[in-house]
């Protein structure tokens, strides 16, 4: 049932589902294989509960290719991926993706430098918007890879956003600006932190759910 136990100066058991589906037991250095296995077994429904899960949601959305006619989201709508033998070696969205053909490794780069250049664009534009009209002390913005974090924000004023923001629908972008300039003004969860949030999306509720029902479709590469 476990696929790898990784131990380290923890003191603590704890479990893992993986993007594959692979069961990770994350272990104290010196804790017998006893207690491990009594661990697992104690956690089996919950480990068959998520991994199927997963499963049945890369069956939905299967790894990427990088083929002809694959489909790729940009800002909550889909396009396919079309070769060109004229076309240059970026990408460009003129109804379909359109780039030369290359190796799988090749587009995938080019798409990730794509998203990462449309993600500082919009993003920019909308950050300094919001700082200014609510007065928040926002002072940098970073774009990265991140695979699990739809965002963060540190004490200093800098708010970092995953490149793979960009395949979410533009209202999603907006409550995840909210909820990351809120923390500007609150480095918690609060229930200040909410309103503040709300202040700044009034459909945050509804955004938020359709974001955890939804995100497994916006994974980056």
């Amino acid at each position: 049932m476990v696929d790898k136990i990784i131990r380290s100066k923890r003191k603590t058991l704890s479990l893992h589902i993986d993007d594959s589906g692979g069961v990770i037991v994350r272990a104290p250095l010196l804790m017998p294989q006893l207690l491990i296995d009594r661990f697992v077994n104690r956690n089996t429904i919950w480990i068959k509960k998520h991994k199927n899960k997963v499963l049945r949601r890369l069956e939905e959305i299967p790894p990427r290719k990088f083929i002809s006619g694959e489909k790729f989201y940009f800002l909550g709508e889909e396009y396919e991926l079309e070769f060109r033998d004229n076309s240059n070696k970026s990408i460009v969205l003129e109804g379909n993706f359109i780039t030369r053909p290359a190796t799988a490794e090749e587009i995938k780069r080019r798409f990730r430098k794509w998203y990462r250049d449309e993600a500082r664009f919009y993003l920019t534009e909308r950050l300094n918007i919001c700082a200014e009209h609510y007065k928040l002390p926002y002072k940098e913005l970073k774009i990265t890879s991140a695979a699990h974090r739809w965002g963060s924000c540190t004490s200093k004023g800098c708010v970092n956003f995953p490149w793979r923001i960009m395949m979410c629908p533009e209202n999603i972008i907006a409550y995840v600006i909210a909820h990351e300039m809120a923390h500007l003004l609150q480095l918690n969860h609060s229930p200040r932190f909410w309103r503040e949030v709300e202040k700044m999306c009034p459909s945050c509720q509804e955004d938020r759910k359709w974001l955890h029902a939804n995100e497994h479709k916006f994974t980056g590469f």
